[in-house]
């Protein structure tokens, strides 16, 4: 089954097409099919890669073929027998190439090269050099060289025996010693990032009908982190106010909120949802007071939930650092101890006595904050693995 389905990969890979098959009278005999070439044994020789795990990898797709070391000894085991010499040279390097030849013992030659990612190298290696046998073996893959000679192992050097002259000592040659192959460690990706954002946003009460329009404007901050599954976690604080006459309205909103920040590219959609507490208070003159209380419920703060949503776009500043601007809507709703939204009644400083107080500000209920937000994104040091 795995060879049928490397086969029909290689065929679609290559362009490979079944001919057409002419009309034949009724009772013409059908042509002979052709030999197929069955490939029993496999030479296996690595550059740049361990050649243990490339050989497990690509003997789990071919289980009919028997894969050998470059050896003298793999040469005298096949004798007679049709082979493939498989060469497999890895550039080191975080996008490494490889280089992939096949020579036949019929001296047909079939050559490949491609690039894998360091995570998935030993699949992709696999797959290609089992993909390229089977296609070979169906007759789907065109050779690239019809002549081509397979490379020998270089025969081990014997010691040459020199008579030693009286009272004279020839120096032995040292052994030539191989030259390792070094591949960079790549580094790991972080598990966390910490983000630190700062906004200006406007608050616009939208229900009640008596908290309708602007509510609020002032300032926000944030701390969030986030892992590289996309969970996130962040707590912010926003300060905003109003001012009517010689009263000042100071909102303090307090947030702790989860949820999931996706990412492509340098594109970002943040989606999070959580409590809020908001003390609240009015000052008169700078002084604090409550201007004409509505009942005992109007001191107390603001407690409820919010939801926000931020599409925002990235740029990455350096390895360890990147920015991110995004625009912010979030969703909150908010009452008092009493379960209602917030009034503040008063009246000017310099009005008569008597004067009636009347509405100075509204907040609470359900509320919609927008902002311009911008936020630095932290990652710790990698560790190479």
């Amino acid at each position: 089954m795995l060879a049928a389905a490397l086969a029909g990969w290689c065929g679609v890979a290559w362009g490979a097409v079944e001919p057409e098959v002419p009309d034949r009278a009724p009772d013409a005999e059908p042509d002979a099919e052709p030999d197929a070439t069955k490939i029993r044994w496999a030479i296996v020789r690595v550059e740049g890669e361990q050649w243990q795990p490339v050989h497990d990898a690509i003997a789990d797709r071919l289980p009919g073929v028997t894969l050998l070391p470059f050896d003298d000894a793999a040469f005298e085991q096949i004798g007679g027998d049709l082979f493939a010499y498989v060469e497999v040279v890895v550039e080191p390097g975080p996008e490494a190439k490889v280089d992939l030849t096949i020579v036949l013992s019929d001296q047909r030659a079939y050559l490949r090269s491609f690039r894998i990612e360091q995570a998935r190298a030993l699949r992709s290696i696999a797959t290609t050099v089992a993909a390229t046998i089977v296609a070979i073996e169906q007759e789907q893959l065109p050779a690239d060289e019809q002549v081509a000679e397979i490379p020998r192992p270089e025969p081990t050097p014997e010691p040459e025996v020199i008579e030693p002259e009286p009272d004279v000592v020839e120096p032995q040659p040292e052994p030539i010693e191989p030259v390792p192959v070094i591949i960079e460690p790549t580094p790991a990706s972080p598990t966390f990032e910490l983000g630190v954002a700062a906004a200006i946003q406007p608050t616009f009460g939208l229900a009640p009908g008596k908290t309708q329009g602007l509510s609020a404007l002032g300032g926000a901050a944030r701390i969030s982190v986030r892992h590289d599954q996309g969970f996130i976690v962040e707590a912010g604080l926003r300060v905003s106010g109003r001012a009517r006459a010689a009263h000042r309205l100071w909102r303090n909103r307090l947030h702790l909120a989860a949820g999931y920040a996706w990412r492509r590219d340098r594109f970002a959609l943040h989606a999070v949802a959580g409590p809020v507490l908001e003390p609240w208070t009015v000052r008169v003159d700078g002084v604090t007071t409550l201007a004409a209380p509505l009942g005992e419920a109007s001191a107390s703060p603001l407690w409820g939930a919010t939801a926000a949503i931020t599409p925002a776009w990235m740029f990455s500043v350096s390895p360890r650092v990147r920015l991110q601007l995004g625009l912010r809507s979030a969703l909150a709703v908010s009452v008092l101890r009493s379960g209602a939204a917030g009034r503040v009644f008063g009246v000017a400083p310099d009005a008569a006595p008597d004067a009636t107080a009347q509405v100075l500000f509204t907040f609470g209920g359900m509320e919609l904050d927008t902002a311009l937000e911008l936020t630095v994104w932290i990652s710790p040091p990698t560790k190479s693995r």
